[in-house]
């Protein structure tokens, strides 16, 4: 998938809170928001959603 800039604004302004779980509809966003947020903390529930839901595909892709 091709990200373009207005996919990136779009991830970057729904991804900006930090105290609010993200939903995913890819893992390309999942990837951006955990590359926007890897700097935040262990309380960052936007990275730790990513992180979840780019598991959640590994596991399935194992299965």
């Amino acid at each position: 998938m091709t990200i373009t800039s207005a996919d990136a604004e779009q991830w970057r302004h729904f991804h900006r809170n930090c105290f609010v779980e993200g939903a995913f509809r890819s893992l390309d966003e999942a990837r951006f928001v955990l590359n926007a947020h890897s700097g935040d903390g262990p309380n960052c529930l936007q990275y730790l959603a990513a992180a979840a839901y780019s598991s959640g595909l590994a596991d399935e892709a194992l299965a």
